[in-house]
């Protein structure tokens, strides 16, 4: 007999006029019924015993998965989900989380942002209204619909490589690009590089050296010491470990549930960024690589999602071919 098959689907933003990886309400709504026709939903606490070998059935299953914490999940998606009674998981930034009374489309529509404007202002500004607040949370858990899940505290990211064959800033600017330098302004002439979660490398900036260049107009060479480090292996995984602990501790705070899946931010990870997870209780982690999840779930293993697109015709291909097994 075929294994059963797991299909978990990310979403990030739901609101109207939705654009990049948003949908827009009645987009959505078509989504999550379409979901609900080819496959049993889970809620958090059956994603997790799925994955623990508990959930009895051929399926296939889904789950519904929302990265961030933004406040249109209350606002547009929660009446999405409640009218059509399925479950989701909010993979939670808890570095975001602020107070508040819960918004209505009357008082926080406007503060539905979009993406680079509210993490610029989250950021470099502690401006979080765009992000849910504590008191959305509780309402959003309370009736059974949502459960919540780690994303960790930080969400933002470092340079691992600068390299000018990738072009040049500010031409591809990032709203992360000042907080990977540092605080530093971002300058004509920089090499673009990598940028990668800082919850999984050691943090790293360009080096003085390098930066005083650009600014004085000269275009450096030494591109190979254009990073210094500012942190050793050891003090990054105690910070990694820090922000994972203060991450559940909220969430454990907020739901009275301690999270046991950690979705890593970007995907990004690595086999100690994943073993310091598993420490701490967060047994099962999730990237943004597609795939099918088969049971019996190898333990460490970083498990795939399905991006869901606005285009139907992508939705619908993804959805053939992940939702079957494979013999």
């Amino acid at each position: 007999m075929k294994n059963a098959v797991l299909n978990v689907f990310m979403f990030h933003r739901v609101y109207p006029g939705a654009v990049g990886g948003g949908l827009t309400p009645d987009c959505f709504q078509r989504r999550v019924a379409y979901i609900q026709r080819k496959y049993r939903v889970l809620d958090g606490g059956g994603l997790v015993d799925f994955l623990d070998g508990a959930v009895a059935g051929r399926g296939p299953f889904a789950a519904l998965t929302f990265d961030d914490g933004w406040l249109d999940n209350w606002l547009y998606a929660t009446p999405v989900l409640r009218a059509l009674d399925c479950p989701a998981i909010l993979a939670l930034s808890t570095g975001y989380l602020h107070d508040g009374p819960a918004r209505d489309l009357s008082t926080g529509a406007s503060d539905v942002l979009p993406d680079d404007v509210a993490l610029k202002g989250a950021t470099y500004a502690g401006d979080f209204r765009a992000f849910l607040n504590a008191d959305e949370i509780k309402a959003m858990v309370a009736p059974g619909r949502w459960s919540v899940q780690a994303h960790g505290q930080a969400h933002v990211r470092r340079f691992s490589s600068l390299d000018p064959r990738y072009g040049r800033y500010p031409g591809k600017d990032n709203w992360s690009l000042r907080h990977a330098l540092d605080g530093r302004e971002p300058l004509p002439g920089l090499p673009t590089g990598r940028l990668v979660s800082e919850l999984v490398t050691p943090k790293r900036r360009v080096s003085n050296k390098f930066y005083e260049a650009l600014r004085a107009g000269r275009r450096p060479v030494d591109y190979a010491h254009s990073l210094e480090d500012m942190e050793t292996e050891e003090q990054w995984a105690v910070r990694l470990r820090s922000d994972l602990e203060r991450c559940t501790d909220a969430i454990t705070r907020l739901t009275n549930e301690p999270p046991q899946c950690m979705f890593w931010p970007w995907g990004h990870h690595n086999v100690r960024a994943v073993g310091i997870a598993r420490e701490i209780g967060l047994r099962h982690t999730f990237g943004v690589h597609k795939g099918r999840i088969s049971q019996p779930v190898m333990t460490g293993t970083v498990l795939p999602r399905i991006s869901v697109s606005p285009k139907t015709i992508k939705f619908i291909r993804n959805n053939l071919f992940f939702r079957h097994p494979v013999d």
